[in-house]
């Protein structure tokens, strides 16, 4: 899987977990900048995995959602990287999981 379809799973959970999801939003979840941001939607517009739709309550602000295409897309990404980070750690024993589980959370920790 190439890291843009990473990251197009990574951006569509998001989507779909945050509901009411703005370009400014999106930016600040992937500590990007807003031009990049949008770069990244144009794609992902372009390819019918996502939409931008006009809030309900303030027309001009616009929201991202994720198309039907894109919820197959979603479906799809994730079954696929459970399975390849599943072959990733299978050569690890519980000893070596315990220790890698341990290194995440002290970096996640550090940098939080």
């Amino acid at each position: 899987m190439d890291p843009f379809t990473c990251l197009r799973v990574h951006v569509l959970e998001y989507i779909v977990e945050s509901k009411n999801v703005g370009m400014n939003e999106l930016s600040k979840f992937l500590s990007i900048t807003p031009p990049s941001a949008t770069s990244i939607v144009n794609k992902l517009v372009r390819s019918g995995v996502i939409a931008r739709v006009a809030d309900r309550h303030d027309r001009r602000k616009v929201l991202l959602a994720v198309t039907p295409k894109g919820k197959i897309v979603l479906k799809k990404g994730k079954a696929y990287i459970e399975e390849h980070m599943g072959k990733i750690f299978s050569v690890l024993n519980n000893q070596e999981l315990e220790q890698l589980i341990h290194l995440v959370k002290k970096l996640v920790d550090t940098h939080s």
